[in-house]
């Protein structure tokens, strides 16, 4: 938690999270589901307890995707009773429920990005999540699309992984930048980002504008685990 303090007061890039919250009446926090590991635990009690110090009133929206929701137990499970015992506002995003979304805009690649209503309507956007490596680039980025998004606005997004430069490591690609700019057409107002280890650790969190934060954990990601894979070509 002094970690956590000490990231969203000295932002990469943006306001502090105490200016954002000094004037956001509705804030809206976007978390992984239950397949990421960002400690939850920890940042949700600490985030709610200064939503409500500086006089806000906070929502949960769970980025399922196109994943089952999550059961009130596996909810418990991944917030903490802390977290849940609160009565705070809990929803998934589920887009079997198209009336739930709000258009936000069209991105470069001319996919209209559809958002959960509870994040539409909000003052204020947090977002907490893990930088990681996947298929495309770095998990992390994908708190609009594919977390909060549409059903349309997903499958569109997606099938920009058919293009040859959406692979592991290449931070630059179309799919990624795509998501980029979703979450700058979903106001989002502040990201959290964390980068977990293999026994779950939390080793690195930094805070401050959604799209420039997640940029340097993933340079930081890149000094713990990148490597190139022709140095195995010989060696398999």
């Amino acid at each position: 938690a002094k970690d956590l303090a000490k990231a969203v007061e000295n932002p990469i890039g943006g306001k502090k999270l105490s200016e954002i919250l000094a004037t956001a009446k509705k804030v809206t926090i976007v978390t992984e589901n239950q397949f990421r590991q960002a400690q939850v635990t920890v940042v949700l009690p600490w985030l709610l307890a200064e939503i409500k110090k500086a006089g806000g009133t906070a929502t949960i929206v769970i980025g399922c995707g196109k994943v089952p929701a999550l059961s009130p137990e596996e909810i418990a499970e991944k917030f903490g009773h802390d977290v849940v015992d609160t009565g705070v506002a809990i929803y998934c995003n589920d887009v079997s429920n198209a009336e739930n979304y709000v258009f936000k805009g069209t991105t470069n690649s001319g996919i209209a990005v559809w958002v959960h209503r509870k994040v539409a309507e909000a003052d204020a956007v947090i977002t907490v999540s893990t930088t990681q490596a996947t298929l495309w680039g770095y998990g992390g980025s994908g708190m609009i699309i594919p977390a909060v998004a549409g059903n349309d606005t997903i499958e569109y997004n997606h099938v920009l992984s058919l293009a040859p430069d959406c692979k592991p490591g290449n931070n630059d690609c179309r799919m990624q930048v795509d998501k980029y700019e979703a979450a700058r057409l979903a106001n989002v107002s502040f990201g959290i980002h964390m980068i977990v280890n293999n026994k779950f650790e939390t080793t690195y969190i930094n805070a401050g504008d959604f799209v420039e934060a997640h940029k340097e954990a993933v340079k930081v990601y890149d000094q713990t685990y990148r490597f190139d894979a022709s140095e195995f070509k010989e060696n398999k």
